[in-house]
């Protein structure tokens, strides 16, 4: 048995679902009942899913604010410090896929929150994430997503989402944090990892700056720590292969054309078309791309369903092969 934080193997003798150190992680302290005193059906019979024409699983996705009071998570209404998400009917593993993508994404370098599995009252599994919204101090942590830095109206269909490239977000990260091109490189390095993964829904809501506490002046210091990530082809095959256009011109490259995916001379070309150095490009996807065999070892141990994990290795296996190719 694994822990339904960490994934990695658990004394048998414990009886617990999570290492207490796992346990400090997520909540300070070991003293929390970490399943959940209520079932799903309890909390979100209200919830009605919306969905728009391009397949959104963070659109469709019930969500609850809990915290923490006499041990337990309870809901709340406002200021909880926990977000928690269990699987859509219609996405079956959500919670499970969502986990493993985001400790693959750790893994891979990737700024992290604090994030695990816990059980519903009946036991049924659900993904919990710890707010990085908040100072430790308390005080709220200024952050925005690129649709508002943008500017960009919601509109009826969703699209609003998807309107830009992520050669136009990359221009507008060094734009917005005073021309830091290490911030640019970590959303390139983003990029990279969900397109690895298969995350076809990295789109302009699941991409937000912010300014740390104590920040003088109007730029944004950094990204947020990364979330929403999972595996969607698992879903939605016919999925387009990345949520945003590569290039603010809506054009494929020559590469593109010939092998019908995207290689490493398309993301080495994003990457100078940002202002990245060739040679940062093809570090920044190596970074990413070595630590195949451990996210497939981390899959293997993970809570999705084995015909899932089996088609989620395939998947790193394919474009991890897309990325080393140079045609």
């Amino acid at each position: 048995m694994v822990c339904l934080t960490c994934l990695k193997e658990l004394s048998t003798t414990s009886g617990q679902e999570h290492h207490d150190s796992c346990l400090r992680r997520l909540f300070d302290t070991t003293a929390v009942r970490s399943r959940l005193a209520f079932t799903r059906a309890e909390v979100f019979q209200d919830f009605r899913a919306i969905h728009t024409r391009r397949m959104s699983i963070s659109g469709v996705q019930p969500k609850l604010m809990l915290h923490v009071e006499d041990k337990e998570l309870r809901p709340v209404a406002t200021g909880g410090r926990y977000i928690l998400k269990p699987s859509p009917e219609s996405f079956p593993g959500a919670a499970e896929n969502e986990h493993v993508s985001m400790l693959l994404g750790a893994l891979a370098g990737v700024d992290t929150p604090t994030c695990s599995l816990v059980r519903f009252a009946d036991g049924e599994l659900a993904y919990l994430v710890r707010r990085f919204d908040r100072a430790p101090n308390g005080d709220k942590i200024h952050q925005e997503d690129l649709t508002q830095i943008l500017a960009i109206s919601r509109t009826t269909d969703g699209e609003f989402k998807y309107g830009r490239s992520y050669e136009e977000v990359g221009e507008t990260i060094y734009t917005a944090t005073d021309g830091k091109l290490g911030v640019v490189l970590r959303f390139f390095e983003r990029v990279v990892f969900s397109y690895l993964i298969k995350n076809g829904d990295y789109h302009l809501k699941n991409i937000s700056l912010r300014r740390g506490p104590g920040t003088k002046g109007l730029s944004y210091t950094d990204l947020t720590p990364n979330y929403d990530s999972l595996n969607t082809s698992l879903y939605s095959p016919k999925e387009r292969v990345t949520a945003l256009d590569m290039y603010k011109d809506g054009e494929y490259s020559s590469s593109y054309q010939m092998l019908g995916f995207h290689c490493q001379v398309d993301f080495v070309d994003l990457g100078r078309r940002m202002g990245l150095p060739t040679k940062a490009a093809v570090q920044a996807i190596s970074k990413v791309v070595r630590k195949k065999d451990q996210m497939k070892q981390l899959l293997r141990a993970s809570y999705m369903a084995p015909v899932r994990q089996a088609q989620f290795i395939a998947d790193v296996d394919e474009r991890a092969m897309a990325l080393a190719m140079v045609p």
